[in-house]
């Protein structure tokens, strides 16, 4: 997994051992996948496997031929006791949108991952829960990270989704004590920047905090020809990524 070797000696990263499916099925396993120990962050998601249709013997078919395995509003109703039964938890919660649906792609209808996405975001709204938006992400750079007409992504794909902007960081009560601030896309491997990981280390993450890390990260990048672009991305993504991290903390 390219999220659990990013953030190797960070934290322990585990998954449930088996596809998780619709949101019916998180319903049923949930406490199982759970188990009694205490979980310090939760990074989940529900989506395409709800939106997908099927027929009366549960095989993805054409949306012309089936049936939506969980419909919209049900998918609603069942978000809604996942997200109360995993704040049970007194875990961290930071909810991945539902990635993009391609043109073509078997059993789905594109335009629904916006429309359950819309449904997620007022579940997580209701209860304070953080978002991180892959589905903007994926759908900017479509061919670049995803299969064709497949909801799947390539290798690369994958990778990118987890290296994009990588900050694993340990608190000591509300300080921030010692952070690693790596970022893809920027060189021809991940980078990792020393002079972020300072401003950040030792202090509360206020804004002034995050916006000073995220000019810090960027202050000696010197763009190849037409890739200036990327100091503008890399120094929203940073501040964005530390503002998610800080409110999450309850800041």
């Amino acid at each position: 997994m390219p999220t659990r070797e990013l953030l190797v000696a960070k934290a322990n990263v585990h998954r449930p051992p088996t596809n998780c499916g619709p949101t019916t099925k998180g319903l049923a396993e949930i406490d199982a996948w759970l188990g009694d120990e205490p979980w310090d962050l939760i990074h989940f998601n529900w989506g395409l496997h709800d939106l997908k249709y099927i027929d009366d013997r549960g095989r993805l078919v054409a949306p012309s031929a089936g049936r939506q395995q969980v419909p919209i509003d049900d998918y609603e109703r069942n978000l809604e006791q996942l997200v109360r039964r995993l704040l049970r938890t007194g875990a961290v919660l930071i909810w991945r949108t539902t990635t993009p649906v391609p043109p073509g792609s078997a059993g789905r209808v594109p335009e629904d991952a916006a429309r359950y996405n819309e449904v997620a975001a007022r579940v997580m709204a209701r209860h304070g829960v953080a978002v991180q938006d892959l589905f903007t992400f994926s759908a900017e750079r479509m061919g670049e990270l995803m299969l064709a007409a497949n909801v799947h992504y390539t290798k690369a794909g994958y990778a990118a989704l987890a290296e994009r902007v990588a900050l694993a960081i340990e608190f000591t009560g509300d300080q921030a004590a010692d952070s690693r601030v790596v970022l893809s896309g920027a060189a021809p491997v991940p980078w990792r920047s020393p002079d972020t990981e300072e401003v950040v280390n030792g202090g509360r993450l206020d804004r002034a905090r995050m916006v000073k890390a995220a000019e810090t990260a960027v202050r000696h990048a010197e763009p190849m020809e037409q890739n200036e672009y990327k100091i503008h991305l890399f120094r929203g993504l940073i501040e964005r990524q530390l503002a998610i991290i800080a409110y999450s903390k309850s800041y």
